[in-house]
């Protein structure tokens, strides 16, 4: 067994490359081991919570805490872990407890600070951070905490001054640079200052040097394409689970889908599973994925018993996020990936696409700090491309698939909300329900890059946002010339 340092290493190359799965089987390796290793725990707990195993996460994160209490990164894991279940008031008390043993630690101070943001605590957050801005050089990740409650606070011009100051700091971490550029961005964009904002974003993009090819994610769409047909799924199809309950959410980052998951939340008929991982898990289990001819194999090979236990296993950990509600939705990343595995297992769910003018969604990926977990978003040309392959997906299932589709566009959602949310729950067969339109008011968190848009009634300041950038975008332009999608 390698030592603590190596596994570190090692699980940290695997979560680099998002092959979440192989660090689970790793650490439990580890663990098989060394039981009383708290890294491995720290790092299973990490590992499970990327794929929406929240449970086991939250489980793993406490063992992980008690064998190392006097540890600030065992508080954060199991406190991360703990609000992508919704459990705020918990993962609020666990960093507490972190800043008792370790009172001027400025990562649990900024943690709990993005914390008391996305429970609308504003007052709180601004007296937890004041003391720490007020040094001569405050510490980077206080800065990067402030500049996400700034503009809630009507302080958004000290926090220009704070993140560029910070962004010209050459002492500074990389990391902490490239964050407060995104930051800095987003404040110059908020002030109207537009030519600064985009040359700070680009400033910001290119501090990192993703390992991407957009020719590799072209040809693994194609073998998707290739490898689901109607004659491939024939079979496979007539295994699947008669539930209604699942409700496949597909989108591009920045496309709206939270806020349509938050709105349909609302609904006392829907549960939301939020990026629970669960078509993703499915597909990886059963080996489908690889080239086309694999695909084909697989699906051919399927039996009623796999699809059944696959079935229930993808609801099953759906209904842990979402709970007992009789329609559950799932919005991970790559179900446009993993539509015709949602519509072999669940013939009779629904799917709903989510839709933003192409132009608008590629800037907002850009402006948005992903922290490397997409490395497709850091040049333009490579979201575009990204684009490009998510609409030939939406295409190709549109014409292939038995399970109905609805889409929705942003733009008509945040201009018409009353008819766009009355269509979508014709769509589900739900009757209608008032509080959809109140999503902003009913106390839910959203962790996703869009949770300042939930926290608030529909606005339109976002639609063709682009407009502002016009004379930077001739690359988007170039490469997507149709922004608005037709099936």
């Amino acid at each position: 067994m390698t030592d603590r340092r190596t596994f570190v290493t090692e699980v940290t190359r695997l979560w680099e490359q998002r092959l979440y799965e192989d660090a689970i089987d790793l650490s439990r390796q580890r663990l098989a081991a060394q039981p009383e290793d708290a890294a491995a725990y720290q790092a299973l707990c990490h590992s499970l919570a990327s794929v929406g195993r929240v449970d086991e996460a939250i489980d793993t994160g406490r063992r992980g805490l008690d064998l190392e209490p006097d540890s600030t990164g065992a508080h954060h894991v199991y406190a991360e872990a703990l609000v992508l279940g919704s459990r705020l008031d918990d993962a609020l008390e666990v960093y507490d407890a972190c800043l008792q043993r370790h009172p001027d630690d400025a990562a649990t101070i900024g943690h709990k600070a993005f914390l008391l943001v996305l429970m609308r605590r504003y007052e709180a957050c601004e007296s937890l951070l004041a003391p720490h801005l007020d040094s001569a050089v405050p510490d980077p990740r206080i800065v990067v905490a402030f500049a996400e409650l700034a503009p809630r606070i009507d302080a958004v011009e000290k926090a220009i001054s704070l993140l560029a100051r910070l962004v010209e700091d050459e002492g500074a971490p990389s990391i902490y640079r490239r964050q407060a550029g995104f930051r800095l961005g987003a404040m110059l964009d908020k002030a109207g200052r537009y030519d600064e904002a985009f040359e700070v974003y680009t400033a910001a993009n290119h501090r990192v040097a993703p390992a991407y090819s957009a020719d590799e994610r072209c040809a693994m769409i194609d073998e998707v394409i290739g490898g689901w047909t109607r004659r491939t799924m024939r079979k496979a199809v007539r295994f699947g689970d008669d539930s209604e309950a699942p409700i496949l959410l597909i989108k591009m980052p920045r496309s709206g889908s939270t806020l349509i998951e938050q709105i349909l939340g609302c609904h006392p008929a829907i549960g939301t599973a939020g990026e629970s991982g669960a078509f993703g898990h499915a597909a990886h289990r059963l080996g489908l994925e690889g080239s086309r001819a694999r695909i084909q194999s697989r699906l051919r090979s399927l039996s009623r018993q796999d699809v059944q236990r696959t079935a229930r296993e993808a609801l099953s950990q759906m209904r842990a996020r979402a709970g007992s509600a009789s329609r559950i939705t799932d919005a991970s990343l790559n179900n446009d990936r993993h539509a015709g595995l949602f519509a072999t297992l669940f013939p009779r769910g629904r799917i709903i696409v989510c839709l933003r003018h192409a132009w608008d969604t590629c800037l907002s990926c850009y402006f948005q700090d992903f922290a490397s977990n997409l490395p497709w978003s850091y040049r333009l040309r490579d979201i575009a491309r990204y684009r490009h392959d998510h609409e030939s997906l939406l295409r190709h299932w549109n014409t292939t698939l038995d399970v109905p589709i609805h889409f929705v566009q942003y733009e008509e959602l945040v201009t018409s909300p009353d008819s766009v949310v009355r269509g979508m729950l014709d769509f589900l067969g739900l009757p209608w329900h008032a509080g959809c339109l109140e999503f902003h008011a009913s106390g839910r968190a959203a962790v996703t890059a869009s949770h300042q848009q939930v926290s608030q009634p529909l606005y339109t300041e976002s639609r063709h946002r682009y407009l502002r950038y016009e004379t930077h975008i001739d690359e988007l332009k170039r490469l997507l010339p149709e922004p608005c999608f037709k099936v």
